[in-house]
């Protein structure tokens, strides 16, 4: 190898252990339109994504908002995180569809799907599936939101700590907590998630 000096790899001897560590849990959306309309792009049925997001087995991540799916112990406390990008759809659409509309009615169709906060395609994608799509709230439920879920989590962070320190009533406080994620979901099941649709034709 000539004149060139060779040096010996240096390897790592230190053993780690991350098995008590916390997991640490991105800042969770007060909304999950977003995580929602790619899940159910991806083909997940609705009544599917609303269970997991009830249950919060998946949560809307900020400030991308990116799908996290979330694995629980028996304690019900989580263990295991996973990050999904919601910017793509693996659905593979090869047929082209085209079809003519009045000045009107393609008026309405873009107000439509503008309110719904979907596109015009992902507007009658929704529709063929035999959902109805709620418009998108005004600006004060989202605030409303993000206020209800940081009170819920500063709740939930209180027990945990009541709990480690042992002088506040932890199974009471963490059921505040559950009653507020709770009134979470069901904001967001009434204002966001779209209905099954009960149109004869379907």
């Amino acid at each position: 190898m000539g004149n060139c000096a060779v040096t010996a790899p240096v390897y790592e001897t230190e053993s780690r252990s991350y098995e008590n560590q916390p997991l640490l849990l991105p800042q969770k959306s007060p909304t999950s339109n977003v995580v929602t309309q790619y899940l159910f792009g991806r083909g997940i049925d609705y009544e599917i994504i609303n269970e997991c997001l009830d249950k919060e087995l998946i949560i809307e991540s900020l400030p991308y908002h990116n799908v996290v799916f979330i694995g629980y112990d028996d304690k019900k406390e989580a263990k295991y995180a996973a990050y999904r990008a919601t910017n793509n759809s693996r659905i593979k659409r090869t047929i082209k569809k085209q079809f003519w509309l009045s000045r009107s009615e393609a008026q309405d169709l873009q107000k439509k799907a503008k309110k719904a906060c979907l596109s015009e395609a992902g507007l009658i994608r929704l529709l063929l599936k035999g959902y109805e799509p709620r418009e998108k709230p005004d600006a004060d439920f989202y605030e409303a939101m993000k206020e209800l879920s940081a009170i819920g989590n500063n709740i939930n962070q209180l027990a945990v700590k009541a709990n480690s320190l042992g002088f506040v009533d932890a199974p009471q406080l963490k059921k505040e907590a559950e009653r507020w994620h709770k009134f979470q979901a069901d904001m967001e099941r009434i204002y966001l998630r779209p209905d099954k649709s009960e149109l004869k034709w379907q």
